[in-house]
C-alpha cells in the first residue's frame, strides 16, 4: 500500500469543518484521511467522486487522479461489475443511510469472491446542508457468511430445514 496520497491537499476538495477552520486544520484533516487504512471516498450530491484516500485506491485499483470527477459507479465497477445492480446501489447510497453490501471480486484474484460493505454518511457544510456523501468501504470474506450458517446445520433435524447450503 502506498504511504502517501499522490495529490496535494490543494488538489482535493476537503470536507469542510466548522466555520473558522484554519488552512492548517483543513490540510491536517486531509492528511488524516489519507493516512487511514480504512477506505474512504467522498462524493457530491450527484455521486461524482470528490476525494478518495490511498486505501480506496488500493481496494479499487483506481488511482485518485483517474477517479476524481468520475461517477461513483465508475469507481466501483472494477470490483462489482456493471449492470443494473450497480446503478441501483449508487441510487441507494445517495438516497438512504445504513450499510449496503454486495458481492465483489478481489482485484488480482477474480476467483476469490468477497463481500463489499459500503456505509454512507452525509457530508454537510457550515450551514448544515448536505453537500454529498462520505462513504466507508470495507471488504470481508464471503466464507464468514457461510460459517455463520454452520451451527444452523446442527439444528436441521429439529427444525426440518434440510440442505441449507
Amino acid at each position: 500500500m502506498s504511504t502517501h496520497d499522490p495529490l496535494t491537499p490543494e488538489q482535493h476538495p476537503s470536507p469542510s469543518g466548522p466555520a473558522g477552520d484554519s488552512p492548517h486544520a483543513t490540510s491536517q484533516a486531509h492528511y488524516i484521511l489519507a493516512a487511514l487504512q480504512q477506505a474512504i471516498v467522498t462524493t457530491d450530491k450527484q455521486g461524482i467522486v470528490q476525494y478518495l484516500n490511498t486505501a480506496t485506491e488500493t481496494l479499487t485499483g483506481v488511482p485518485s487522479r483517474q477517479a476524481i470527477g468520475q461517477s461513483l459507479a465508475s469507481l466501483l465497477r472494477p470490483l462489482v461489475g456493471s449492470g443494473a445492480h450497480l446503478t441501483q446501489l449508487v441510487d441507494r447510497l445517495l438516497n438512504s443511510r445504513g450499510q449496503h453490501s454486495l458481492p465483489m471480486k478481489k482485484l488480482g484474484n477474480p476467483n476469490e469472491h468477497l463481500i463489499l460493505d459500503l456505509t454512507p454518511q452525509p457530508l454537510v457544510n457550515e450551514q448544515g446542508q448536505a453537500t454529498g456523501l462520505v462513504i466507508q468501504l470495507s471488504e470481508r470474506e464471503l466464507i464468514s457468511e457461510v460459517q455463520e450458517l454452520i451451527p444452523l446445520n446442527d439444528l436441521d433435524p429439529l427444525t426440518g430445514l434440510m440442505n441449507r447450503n
